[in-house]
């Protein structure tokens, strides 16, 4: 479970977690692509620092 679940009772909504990457047409993709490889990024560096 999550820090935020825990504290929240209720899962985080980025809006990285809105849009499929089907749809990532309309939107600068570029930009998109960034965010999440950020947050991709950022996860494993918390999961290692949680170990």
């Amino acid at each position: 479970m999550a820090l935020f679940e825990m504290l929240y009772g209720k899962r985080c909504r980025t809006l990285i977690s809105w849009f499929d990457a089907v749809k990532m047409d309309s939107l600068d993709s570029n930009l998109l692509r960034d965010a999440m490889e950020h947050v991709r990024l950022i996860k494993g560096r918390l999961l290692i620092a949680q170990s």
